[in-house]
């Protein structure tokens, strides 16, 4: 521990190790006293769940360094919504669903939500020596004080060499009971991907 017996100051003087999470945020560094100054560096852990930080997840994909595997592009869009990074979410389609998205609106609906967690069911391929991927995922999240859930499996090829998002497979019909008022074809989709649902989640229903 340092020696500060020379300091002379009406406060007294502490020395406290510290790790402190606080939400999504991580704040390490030593707290030196009330007369002196803390410094702390601050890191934020990452929105897609992994346990690793912002910084060493996510953050470089969505700064665009390309994603490793398809799961990583799929965990780097979540984050995206989650940091509102739309123009993330825009390169990473593939040129079919480019055509489709709506920046704006997904913008809206990212900005507009509460993201809660994401969890990955379950991978198909999608390694550093394949060509597509499959990747099934749950993305919980709060609008207007009522808790979602978007269930979806994400399909991903590769467009010169980088992984990309493009498109997802059929559900399996199911007969539902609906809570929530029926969405227009033409109507922004409720998932979030910035498309009309007659384009999205409604072309499979």
């Amino acid at each position: 521990m340092p020696d500060y017996s020379a300091i002379r100051s009406k406060w007294v003087l502490v020395y406290i190790p510290s790790i402190i999470v606080r939400g999504n945020w991580v704040l390490l560094g030593v707290a030196k006293g009330l007369s002196g100054t803390v410094n702390l560096s601050v890191m934020s852990n990452c929105p897609c769940g992994s346990g690793s930080t912002y910084e060493a997840c996510c953050g470089p994909i969505i700064g665009g360094a390309p994603a490793p595997t398809a799961e990583a592009l799929m965990r780097s869009r979540y984050s995206a919504y989650a940091k509102h990074e739309i123009a993330h979410l825009e390169r990473t389609l593939s040129e079919t669903e480019r055509k489709d998205f709506a920046a704006e609106e997904a913008k809206k609906w990212a900005e507009s939500s509460e993201w809660l967690g994401l969890t990955i069911i379950r991978t198909e391929k999608g390694g550093a020596s394949d060509t597509e991927g499959v990747v099934e995922f749950s993305a919980r999240y709060r609008v207007e004080g009522k808790d979602q859930e978007h269930v979806e499996t994400a399909t991903f090829g590769r467009e010169e060499g980088r992984w990309i998002y493009t498109g997802q497979q059929a559900p399996v019909t199911q007969t539902v009971r609906r809570e929530t008022p029926k969405i227009g074809r033409n109507d922004p989709c409720s998932c979030g991907s910035g498309k009309k649902y007659k384009k999205c989640c409604g072309a499979t229903a």
